[in-house]
């Protein structure tokens, strides 16, 4: 696993020096969307075709991504008029409800975005097409495709367009002003950290908990590392299994809590009615030193302030400098419907859509790291520290882990979370609530 992991961030951080965080990269003439030169020769009689709809569903909140989009399905429309992109945005806490009504409807979108881990009732259920011998998958490095057929039992199903990962992001500027010159390494420097930043008025982190899965992801940057990586990779399985219980306790949990309710001495005031939205500004405006959440978090942020300096660390919950580590790798990506009527106009447009420009495009813009082959990454950018992460080991493979809890047991369990903190309960009595709850829904099922 680790070996898989290490050749595909090579492969993707090595291209050449990282893209830039401190300022927003422009999109320069080499990144033009070039038409599809077979389509163009064969213009008139494709106007006289029928009018294709192709529906695609996402939950993607990123204003980078959203431009990126609206390029890309203007830029393919030009080019072929009788192909109508018809693309809708979900919430991230309700994507997978949407998707999986509209699929049982008979009214699933031809192209959507699935967890192969998390969503295995998608492959059991063949409701992915197998894109293995597709036209564009030359385009994506190997070394992605390997680790995505892995996923699928040997089969492609989904296309990542990018790696990702739980990561800390933190305006620089701010840490500067704190008198923070370095990032934390150890939990120890993080706590001083926290206080460094609130004794200059700042609020030293950012909680959007009223979007829940921001609340989920902050969990993930300690206990991916803390329990998963440390510990036990199956251990969220066995929890939802009844196997283990919370109260077992062998792996930490407890510590995971002690470690929020620490933290949230230190988030914006009203946490549980602020949005996602509200702290990516107060970010880039520099009311609030860093978010815990994702690698997207970078390319959101920037669309806000183009001007933000930005850095990506490590969640230090380890007092030893190389136990913590960042959370990275591929877990699915774009996938096509198997009952699509459209599938060849589909995989024309994921032509388009893995091409060098517009993969140029959307790393840019996003501020991501590309999977597609040959696409080349600017200089002076806050991911060159995901390099040194990788040099000195300190990598977690998401790629192949159960990270979150799903459906039922992912609900009650930032439910309980949320009560944790919001009564100040104790550990004892969220874990025993968590376990209560987990019970129930095993039992139902």
């Amino acid at each position: 696993m680790k070996k898989i992991l290490v050749c595909l961030l090579t492969v993707v951080l090595s291209i050449s020096l990282l893209g830039g965080c401190s300022k927003k990269t422009k999109t320069t003439g080499d990144t033009k969307v070039v038409p599809d030169k077979e389509y163009v020769e064969n213009n008139d009689e494709k106007k006289k075709e029928e009018k294709v709809t192709i529906k695609w569903l996402h939950h993607w909140g990123e204003e980078g991504v959203r431009q990126w989009l609206q390029e890309l399905e203007t830029s393919y429309e030009k080019t072929h008029p009788n192909v109508d992109i018809e693309i809708t945005a979900a919430g991230g806490d309700n994507y997978y409800t949407l998707l999986k009504t509209k699929i049982a409807s008979d009214d699933a979108p031809d192209i959507y975005d699935v967890d192969l881990i998390a969503d295995q009732e998608f492959i059991d259920n063949n409701y992915l097409t197998d894109l293995t011998d597709a036209p564009f998958i030359p385009n994506i490095q190997k070394s992605v495709i390997d680790s995505v057929q892995k996923l699928g039992n040997g089969k492609v199903l989904a296309i990542p367009l990018d790696v990702w990962g739980a990561v800390v992001t933190y305006n620089k500027d701010v840490f500067e002003k704190a008198g923070i010159t370095k990032a934390p390494a150890t939990n120890k420097e993080f706590n001083d950290a926290l206080e460094k930043l609130k004794n200059i008025g700042v609020d030293p982190i950012g909680a959007s908990y009223q979007d829940r899965w921001t609340l989920d992801w902050e969990l993930q940057n300690d206990y991916v590392v803390s329990i998963l990586g440390n510990y036990d990779e199956e251990w969220i399985k066995k929890v939802q299994s009844r196997e283990l219980k919370f109260q077992d306790d062998k792996n930490g949990f407890r510590e995971v809590l002690e470690r929020l309710k620490q933290r949230y001495q230190y988030v914006n005031r009203d946490p549980f009615g602020t949005d996602w939205n509200t702290v990516q500004d107060k970010l880039a405006t520099g009311e609030i030193g860093m978010l815990i959440n994702g690698t997207w978090t970078v390319g959101g942020v920037q669309a806000k302030n183009p001007d933000v300096n930005l850095g990506v660390m490590a969640l230090p919950v380890f007092n030893e400098p190389n136990a913590n580590k960042v959370v990275l790798g591929v877990k699915g990506g774009l996938a096509v419907h198997n009952g699509s009527k459209n599938k060849e106009v589909v995989y024309d447009f994921f032509n388009h859509i893995f091409s060098k420009s517009m993969a140029k495009i959307y790393q840019d813009k996003k501020v991501a790291l590309s999977t597609v082959e040959g696409v080349e990454l600017d200089s002076d950018s806050c991911f060159n520290s995901l390099v040194e992460y990788q040099n000195n080991d300190q990598v977690v493979d998401m790629s192949y882990l159960l990270s979150s809890f799903q459906d039922e047991f992912g609900n009650a369990f930032i439910d309980q979370i949320s009560l944790y903190l919001l009564e100040n309960m104790t550990e004892d009595a969220c874990i025993e609530a968590l376990d209560k709850e987990f019970d129930k829904i095993a039992e139902r099922q």
